[in-house]
């Protein structure tokens, strides 16, 4: 009898949640902005009600969702006053290069692209920006919520990264190991995260809070020496 009733509990709440999300869905403006103008609390709620949608229904095609994300505004690459010369506009899929961070599941293809359609086929080296050959600050861009977990090439759990874990570029080249060394968020428009830099540097970063772009998370680590230490 009381596995009946714990059935039925959870059909009652996947029904609520249905019927609220897709009345929100069908009044509100399902784009990125949509948060603008309620309440923190009410944000909180409808954020997780949609994160309960989307898991519970994978039928949604969440590249719907995703289409009109744009990383930075004004194309900052041509802004970022990055010494060009220095870079190959490297290509990582040409050595088979994977992104891996063990602790939160995370692991996937880096890929070349121009734009931010490249992220539709993994993780994205925004062009310009350092690589495993000739250092610098390597960035690399990942949707967060175009696949989820179980899958691993996304940045859904980004935000569980925590300072010193581990990070690994991983190629036909050799492996490439980070210490996570600072965790933050900022604005959609601050683009100082894609600044080069003398050592090597591995920038990850991608929308937050979840199911919205409003801000970007950024994680920083540095690279590991074969003494264990930071370069």
């Amino acid at each position: 009898m009381r596995k009946v009733v714990i059935n039925i509990l959870k059909i009652v709440n996947i029904l609520f949640v249905t019927v609220f999300v897709s009345m929100f869905l069908y009044y509100g403006n399902i784009t990125f902005g949509w948060t603008d103008n309620i309440s923190v609390d009410t944000q909180v709620f409808e954020r997780y009600a949609l994160s309960f949608y989307m898991q519970t229904f994978p039928v949604i095609d969440r590249g719907e969702v995703v289409r009109s994300y744009t990383v930075f505004e004004n194309n900052p690459v041509e802004s970022l006053h990055i010494k060009t010369s220095a870079y190959t506009d490297f290509d990582f899929e040409k050595y088979n290069a994977l992104l891996e961070i063990p602790r939160v599941k995370i692991k996937g293809p880096i890929v070349k692209g121009q734009n931010e359609e490249a992220m539709n086929r993994g993780f994205w080296h925004y062009p310009g920006t350092g690589d495993i050959k000739y250092g610098g600050n390597i960035v690399i861009i990942g949707h967060r919520f175009l696949h989820i977990p179980p899958a691993q090439d996304t940045f859904y759990n980004l935000d569980k990264v925590q300072i010193g874990d581990s990070a690994f570029i991983q190629s036909s080249l050799g492996t490439w190991e980070f210490l996570v060394i600072e965790k933050k968020v900022v604005s959609k428009h601050d683009i100082s995260v894609l600044q080069n830099t003398d050592d090597m540097q591995l920038t990850l970063i991608t929308c937050h809070p979840l199911w919205t772009d409003e801000e970007r998370l950024v994680i920083i680590a540095k690279l590991i020496d074969e003494a264990g230490g930071i370069r």
